[in-house]
């Protein structure tokens, strides 16, 4: 039974746990100023880290600090406006950095659906997204993925609006987006798609589908459409590996309609025509397909026909089809 003293006892504790696990991180980051080891860093200061288990703002501040103190500058300061530009790190410092960042985030947001979202992991985002020679880790692809769930991809979506002030930064982001959709597929990949490009290109509160932001933003660099157009032939590339006759989801139906309705352009044509002709291949799906195009409900139509019909043309002068209409018999 606790008493009236033990309880007055228990915030003390408390907060002495707290100060405990400050004091740790803080020990842990004078012991990495000392010896800048990379190797160190990513073995036993993280081993460490996962025994004392710091506040998650309190582990953040310590990737930072190890930021800074590696390349000799203040990265807090372009922090509010872009994502950070980690290419000088070496390999074994940056897997330390993601690997330390992305355990923060998925010991705090994996299964705590309810718990609001805190300044750090908008701090984690940043870290999660800069600019590297090197991929994520598969604990930094975890943690990003997260980040893209149900629960936080709005938040997400408006923090990488905010902090990639240029196309370039932007589609980097969009392509370690697909490495983590790819590894880890939400249920909605599409959705989530739509949700991140239309927060970085369309106007606040706009409700612009996929499809018509790629249309009519003729200022949209290749590249950009490219690496969405991409991941939306991901999507129906997975669909292809399932066993044929099983029922479209809705997010399938989506990305088909996305990628029948976008203008496709030239650097892009290859890979999309590849996708577009395994389904003209199947005869199931020629007529999901074309149901995309030509669907008597408005909602289900894809828009651009134009675009459709100059895309499914494409695709079938690639495809083996033609070749076998015009194979003498």
């Amino acid at each position: 039974m606790t008493t009236p003293e033990r309880n007055q006892l228990l915030p003390f504790e408390e907060e002495d746990a707290a100060m405990d696990e400050k004091n740790d991180t803080e020990m842990l980051a004078a012991v990495d100023s000392i010896l800048l080891d990379d190797d160190v860093l990513r073995t036993t200061m993280w081993d460490s880290l996962q025994q004392v288990v710091p506040a998650p703002s309190d582990a953040i501040k310590f990737v930072f600090q190890a930021i800074e103190r590696r390349l000799q500058r203040n990265v807090l300061s372009s922090f509010p406006t872009s994502i950070l530009d980690l290419r000088q790190l070496t390999k074994r410092g940056w897997g330390a950095i993601i690997d330390i960042t992305a355990d923060t985030v998925i010991r705090n947001l994996e299964g705590s659906p309810g718990s609001p979202l805190q300044n750090w992991v908008e701090e984690a985002l940043i870290i999660l997204l800069s600019f590297s020679d090197f991929p994520l880790t598969p604990n930094g692809n975890r943690a990003l993925s997260l980040c893209m769930s149900q629960k936080t991809r709005m938040y997400t979506s408006r923090i990488i609006a905010s902090h990639t002030p240029d196309y370039k930064s932007f589609t980097h982001v969009l392509r370690r987006l697909r490495t983590v959709f790819t590894s880890y597929p939400p249920a909605n990949t599409a959705l989530c798609l739509r949700e991140v490009v239309r927060s970085r290109i369309a106007s606040e509160g706009s409700y612009i589908e996929l499809w018509d932001i790629i249309r009519t933003r003729r200022d949209l660099p290749e590249d950009v459409t490219h690496v969405i157009l991409l991941i939306l032939s991901d999507i129906l590339n997975n669909k292809l590996l399932k066993p044929q006759g099983q029922a479209w989801t809705l997010d399938e139906v989506h990305t088909l309609r996305n990628l029948l309705s976008s203008p496709v352009p030239v650097c892009a044509r290859q890979s999309i025509n590849m996708t577009l002709s395994t389904l003209l291949q199947r005869i199931g799906y020629t007529f999901v397909s074309m149901l995309r195009v030509a669907a008597l409900r408005l909602e289900d139509r894809a828009f651009e026909e134009s675009a459709s019909f100059c895309n499914f043309q494409f695709a079938y002068i690639d495809s083996d089809l033609l070749r076998e209409y015009f194979a003498p018999r």
